[in-house]
């Protein structure tokens, strides 16, 4: 709706905000969807980051591992981003993926 009308050019942050507000209403195949098509633009780690955090929170370890990959990719040393993939295994009884990924961690030189 930004850009008819007054056409307004949407920012990094505006997609942040409606990746943010798909994730915490529980849409995180929807808001996925949205960076993958709707986006003008190659997604920062506002975006992908706010994609983690609803996986985490709603418990997708499919799309929670896409925007993991991207997040180690944006932020290698975002240890933060680590923690969550981490959390999103430890919740569905992944504990070989949680080991696999403090190793990766340990690798990077990352605190665990």
């Amino acid at each position: 709706m930004m850009t008819e009308g007054v056409r307004l050019s949407p920012s990094m942050e505006h997609y942040g905000c409606m990746v943010n507000l798909y994730g915490k209403a529980g849409m995180v195949n929807e808001a996925y969807e949205f960076i993958s098509r709707k986006m003008e633009f190659q997604a920062g780690p506002t975006v992908w980051g706010a994609l983690l955090y609803a996986c985490y929170i709603h418990g997708n370890i499919d799309i929670g591992e896409i925007a993991a990959k991207h997040m180690f990719e944006l932020e290698p040393d975002g240890e933060h981003n680590f923690e969550l993939l981490m959390k999103i295994y430890r919740n569905l009884g992944r504990y070989e993926d949680v080991d696999r990924i403090k190793v990766a961690m340990m690798e990077r030189g990352l605190d665990l």
